[in-house]
Formats: C-alpha cells, structure tokens, sequence
C-alpha cells in the first residue's frame, strides 16, 4: 500500500492516512479570545432558592467545572491512577482538544462552563459514532476544576438516543436538553461508572438541541489526558440502498477489510500503481462499486477506486456518482508524481452528485471514494454513470465501406 504524500487536495485523494482524521466533529474553527467562566454555571448562595429559569445549585455544582462545597474527592472514590489504558480506533473521530493543564481555559467544548458558551457539534451519521477524547482535573488558581465536554446534537423528530462511556478514570455522563439555553437546561438521564467499567443511559426524546456531557466524577487526581470513548447510537443520517442496474460494469473488486491491501484498483494510493480501464461505450457507462473504510497497520484507511479513460480526441466527460454513504468525486489527469484536479465533488449519503471536464485527448482518472476516515461498512455500494466517453467513429470513404462487405 502506497504512502501518499498530501497536500491540500492531494490529501483528499489519500486512501491511508495518520492525521487523526476527524474533521466532521468540528466543522468550525474555535474562535479566540473565549475566557473560561469563573463559576460553574450560575453561581448562587447555598440554600437560595433559584430565581424563575435559572437552575437549582446542585444541577449547577454538578455539571460545572469547578469544584462545589462537598465534591467527591479520588480518595473518596479509591481512585488512585488508570486501571486501563484504553485504545482508540484508527477510524474513530477524535475529540481534537488540547489537553487540560493548571490554569486552562477551556474554549473548546466547556459547553456552559464556558464564557462565551461553546460546544463541540456532532453531526448524524448512519451508524455508531465513537468519538476518543480527553479529560481530567487541574488548578484554576487555587481552586480545583475538571476538564468537562459538551457534545451537542441536533434532533428534527422523535429519537431513542443510546449514549455511552468508558473512561480511565471514574466517569460521569449527563444527557441533557439544552433547547431553552444553558440557564433552562433539563436533564434527560445521567449516569457514573468506576473507571473502566462504561456508564451510559437511553432515552426517547423529541425533537431540540442536546448536549451530551462528559467527564470526571472528582475534580482532583485524573491526570489531565486520561482518556475516554465516548458512543451514540440513534443519531443516524438518512440511509438508502444503491441499487445496481442491469447491464452495469461491476466493479469486482474484493470487499475490503481489516489489513486490506488494493492491489485491484487503489490508483495511486497502491504501490505499484493498479487501474482499472473503463472502455468506451456508444450511450452511458454505468458502474457498480463498492468501498469502506477499514483499519491497516494501526491507520485508518478508505477504499479508493480509480477508473481510467482513455480519449482519442477532445470530449467533455461527465461523472455522477450516488452512494451509500458520503462520497467524494474528483477528475485527474497528469501522473501519480504531479495529479491535476480537473474537477471535484462532495455529495452526501442517499443524493447524487457530478463531475465534469472539458478534456483534451490523453489518459485521465475517474476517482470515487469515502469522504471522511470514519467507520463506514466495507462493502457500502455505489453507483456511477459516464457520459461522454463514447466510441470513436472512425472516417471511412464511400469506396471503403463498400469493400468491407465484398
């Protein structure tokens, strides 16, 4: 399996890959000069009652960052350092955020604990979203504080939501309704476990922003970088099935798996180079795939396809490609040491999207393949169509044809 070296959209086009391949978890930059609340949530004098839509203290202790009057300490809990180390798969999302330290300020997914609020977006996807994430407690001057993490989740119908977590360290989990804001919130369930052992909860819930909350029972004795895997079920994308035609070119190639090699039709992410020809067609081409992304040598992977054509003269060729899952389409030509990108796509699970080009005669690649390094099923199908890739006709005088029936 070849190692590509990616750059901008080179990086795209990549099969394996040892960045940690996670961008859908944050599709937004995290903007500066967001400064961590110095209370958690809303800060009130023990035994007051709570002013109308503002929350009660102990909600308030409880999911906050700092440290509350009574707090479980790691001695409580006979927590005395990881019992486990917990190893992330090379396809899970990862949380991405910096490690917690004395004085951090959490401008990541401090969710209401932080000053402006700010929370890590997941988006649906159609099957079990793991993310890998970190926690643990720190001094914020003299007072101890813990790293905690608010996933948020949009809803648009009646869902069961199944949310769970396994942590290095004693973890505790919130699933909360956050449609009224932070000062409104309603827990749904929450959950602990002892380190190792997973916590979760389920529920049925109708449509509104929630937030999945994560992080340690204690506010002392986690070492900032403990770890976490964190599963949501129920939170699923559209799904459909891409029905093969009749009279489709099919793919053939193997289903991929774990330690997979492409030695069918990786283009230039195998090594050496392997394509697969598509030959002209007097009317649409039309192909049935297949791809996933899987695990190899403790990297994550996609199954890449790269079809080649082969032009005689000038022609404007157009791909369209609708798959199972999020798919991303590109035109190449040049070689696999200097690619053009002649045209590009991005097109979402269960919709149909095209390429084209204006191409000139020589040999070009049509490239089909995951969007993101995230757990997608091998064998997940597509189906592509190619238009003008049609056959040459060949100039032939009256006195020529004549002949080839004598």
């Amino acid at each position: 399996m070849g190692v590509c070296a990616c750059v901008l959209l080179a990086f795209l086009l990549c099969a394996g890959t040892a960045w940690s391949a996670d961008a859908p978890v944050t599709d937004a930059a995290r903007p500066a000069g967001l400064a961590q609340s110095s209370a958690p949530l809303i800060r009130m004098t023990p035994g007051a009652q709570p002013d109308s839509g503002t929350l009660s203290d102990e909600l308030s202790w409880l999911l906050g960052s700092e440290a509350y009057p009574g707090a479980p300490t790691a001695a409580d809990l006979g927590f005395t350092g990881p019992r486990c180390e917990l190893d992330c798969g090379a396809c899970d999302r990862t949380e991405l955020e910096p490690i917690c330290e004395d004085d951090w300020e959490d401008i990541w997914n401090g969710g209401c604990n932080s000053s402006p609020e700010v929370f890590q977006t997941l988006a649906p996807y159609y099957g079990r979203i793991t993310v890998c994430g970190t926690s643990g407690t720190y001094l914020y001057g003299s007072l101890n504080y813990r790293d905690t993490d608010w996933y948020e989740i949009e809803l648009l119908e009646t869902t069961t939501v199944r949310f769970g977590c396994t942590a290095e360290f004693p973890v505790l989990i919130f699933f909360i309704n956050g449609t009224a804001g932070c000062g409104a919130l309603e827990v749904v369930d929450m959950a602990t476990a002892d380190a190792c052992d997973e916590a979760w909860v389920e529920a049925t819930v109708g449509p509104g922003t929630y937030w999945l909350w994560v992080g340690s029972q204690t506010f002392d004795g986690v070492p900032c970088g403990s770890e976490y895997l964190m599963t949501v079920d129920g939170f699923y994308a559209d799904s459909c099935v891409a029905d093969c035609p009749f009279g489709s070119v099919v793919e053939g190639e193997p289903m991929c798996h774990v330690d997979y090699v492409d030695s069918w039709n990786g283009g230039c992410n195998s090594m050496p180079y392997v394509f697969q020809t598509l030959d002209p067609s007097a009317g649409t081409i039309r192909v049935c795939g297949e791809t996933g992304v899987f695990e190899n040598g403790g990297q994550c992977w996609r199954d890449t396809d790269w079809y080649q054509i082969t032009l005689d003269q000038p022609r404007t060729i157009e791909m369209c490609a609708f798959g199972e899952m999020p798919l991303l389409l590109f035109i190449l030509g040049g070689s696999c040491d200097g690619l053009t990108f002649l045209d590009t796509a991005f097109v979402d699970a269960c919709d149909a999207g095209c390429v084209s080009a204006a191409l000139s005669p020589g040999t070009y690649w049509l490239w089909v393949g995951p969007q993101f390094w995230l757990p997608t099923d091998c064998g997940s199908k597509y189906t592509m169509t190619v238009t003008g890739y049609t056959t040459p006709v060949e100039r032939r005088s009256w006195g020529t044809v004549k002949t080839l029936y004598r």
